[in-house]
C-alpha cells in the first residue's frame, strides 16, 4: 500500500510538472502519501489499529 501511494503521487507530480507547469515542495507530496495510507488503513479495522499504535498523523 505504501510503495503504491509513493508510486502514484510521485507520478501525478510528474504528470502536474509536465502538462500543468506545476510544482509541489517534497513535504506536500510526503503529507499526501501518509494522509493517503491513514485514509485507506481506517477502512480495515487491523491496520487501522496499528496506525493508532503508531500514533502518527499529519
Amino acid at each position: 500500500m505504501t510503495l503504491a501511494a509513493a508510486v502514484y503521487y510521485i507520478w501525478q507530480e510528474r504528470n502536474y510538472k509536465i502538462f500543468q507547469q506545476r510544482e509541489r515542495t517534497i513535504e506536500e507530496i510526503t503529507k499526501q502519501i501518509i494522509w493517503e495510507i491513514h485514509c485507506r488503513s481506517s477502512m480495515t479495522p487491523r491496520l487501522a489499529n496499528a496506525m493508532q499504535n503508531l500514533n502518527f498523523y499529519p
